[in-house]
């Protein structure tokens, strides 16, 4: 029983020192906020509103547009969502195929830092 307890102890000793809202979470949101317009779609795990608002434009869509054909101006992918990309690579292959082309050919890659990574849409008006 004190094993169990010190275990759970320790667990939380370790997520409040790494502190995953302070060092991961708020840098990606505070990044979103400093540059997507309001009116831009944002798309990203619902949670991210936490950080950017729920009045935003924002789409918690795990396929990335493959159904809803959306095409946020803002990708943003936590560890969970780049964890189910590899799943769909073998799972569901026409959807692993949707993500990678978009993530070559329409978006570019503007942040990379502590699990998050946040992709901007690329527009032909872009140098």
């Amino acid at each position: 029983f004190v094993g169990l307890i010190a275990l759970q102890a320790g667990g939380a000793a370790l997520r409040m020192r790494i502190n995953v809202y302070k060092n991961q979470f708020v840098p990606a949101s505070t990044y979103i906020n400093q540059h997507a317009k309001p009116e831009e779609m944002v798309m990203g795990s619902a949670e991210l509103g936490f950080g950017i608002g729920f009045d935003r434009n924002l789409v918690d869509d795990i396929l990335i547009g493959f159904k809803s054909r959306y095409r946020p101006e803002f990708i943003v992918q936590e560890s969970n969502w780049q964890a189910l990309m590899e799943i769909f690579r073998t799972e569901r292959p026409p959807v692993f195929a949707h993500m990678q082309r978009l993530f070559t050919q329409e978006y570019r890659l503007v942040y990379d830092e502590n699990g998050y990574k946040i992709w901007k849409r690329i527009h032909r008006s872009d140098p």
